[in-house]
């Protein structure tokens, strides 16, 4: 049996060359596409227009597009307490400055500062490959199984997706991963931490400690649920001063008629008119789909048998209600959107088949990579082409 500390850096060396090889590969992406511009991670289009005090950023505008959301995220992380009106550059600002933990983490390494804000944004995203990659580790190691199964960690949509985009979403996979570790080793104060950023990371967060919480409620330990709602303090101050400085959003996300939002999105996909492959797309965005709804039947099932049914179960079934529930938006229609977002449940389906052995565990992931690695593939195509100039 592997010795504890000898355990712990085997898990670090892991992350520590996950870390490395994703920084390269940004590295790569920008230095022979981009012309050295790194906030071309961003992904901002030049349909949406960028605060001129941030003009001196010489921020990589992509033509004829909007963008993505991670260029929203990077502006919030140059005004994370609304000083300068940032929020106006972007939509749906009430809901995303909800979002603060990772911006407002790159305006503190930042102290503020805007010309360091964007390198401490980029080397946030890193440290979230460093622990996601390190606690599944080190949670693997605890049941006696392989450390390479932490690669499983940038192996998820959130993941892939960050690295390329810079969206907050792989920050709560990794807390998801934190929640395994912690409470397998029964670290309570750092595990009060981990759920609290959670709940800070992004809306969806809050799940996370909803499903922890009904775990120890299920267990008769009323005390200790009280004590760990107490995480989503920080969550309810920071809401309210939010709700202070921007206007309510009309978006409507939800429905009262179950698994619409996948449903509809299966029966009327989205289209891809511009673009000659747009079949294989549409068909890699059903699979997903299909994927998708593996996942929730998996976990539905675990949660029916008293053998499977633990507290991971508990957190993963808070994202499959709002799954089931989704009306869908801008979500179901993008496989990249709901990967993202439902990346902390397919990560505990795919742990719960390292203990069990069953390979079905992995398929929601393998069937829904396929369709987000269709932008890494695209991007390693841009530069091999760059290479061979």
């Amino acid at each position: 049996m592997t010795k504890p500390e000898h355990a712990g850096r085997t898990a670090c060396l892991i992350a520590l060359a996950v870390t490395a090889l994703t920084f390269c590969w940004q590295f790569a992406s920008v230095h022979l596409v981009y012309n050295d511009n790194w906030t071309s991670l961003y992904y901002a289009g030049d349909q949406v227009p960028v605060p001129k005090e941030l003009a001196d950023e010489h921020v990589y505008l992509f033509p004829n597009v909007v963008g993505y959301d991670g260029e929203g995220y990077h502006v919030m992380a140059h005004d994370p307490f609304f000083r300068r009106d940032y929020n106006k550059y972007f939509d749906l600002p009430r809901l995303r400055y909800r979002r603060i933990l990772v911006s407002g983490l790159a305006w503190l390494l930042a102290f503020g500062r805007d010309e360091w804000v964007d390198r401490a944004y980029y080397s946030i995203i890193l440290g979230f490959v460093f622990l996601g990659t390190y606690w599944l580790g080190r949670w693997s190691q605890s049941h006696e199984r392989s450390p390479l199964w932490a690669l499983l960690f940038i192996a998820t949509p959130a993941a892939l997706c960050s690295i390329s985009l810079m969206t907050i979403d792989i920050a709560l996979a990794a807390f998801t991963a934190g929640l395994l570790w912690y409470s397998e080793q029964k670290a309570w104060g750092k595990l009060f931490v981990v759920l609290a950023c959670a709940a800070l990371t992004r809306e969806t967060g809050i799940l996370l400690l909803i499903g922890w919480c009904a775990w120890l409620v299920f267990e008769r330990r009323f005390l200790f649920a009280i004590k760990y709602a107490a995480a989503a303090i920080p969550l309810a101050c920071w809401m309210l001063f939010v709700s202070m400085h921007t206007e309510p959003s009309s978006q409507v996300w939800l429905s009262p008629i179950p698994l619409y939002g996948i449903l509809n999105t299966l029966v009327h996909p989205r289209t891809y008119t511009a673009v000659w492959y747009h079949n294989i797309l549409v068909s890699m965005d059903r699979i997903a789909m299909i994927g998708m709804l593996i996942a929730l039947a998996l976990l539905f099932r675990d949660a029916l048998r008293a053998a499977t049914r633990d507290y991971k179960t508990f957190a993963a079934l808070t994202f499959a209600g709002l799954a089931v529930f989704l009306a869908g938006g801008d979500v179901w229609p993008e496989v990249v959107a709901f990967g993202r977002n439902f990346t902390p449940l397919l990560l505990i389906v795919a742990v719960s088949g390292i203990l069990s052995g069953s390979w079905w565990r992995f398929v929601p992931i393998l069937l829904i990579d396929p369709r987000v690695l269709v932008i890494h593939v695209m991007q390693a195509g841009r530069i091999v082409h760059a290479l061979g100039r």
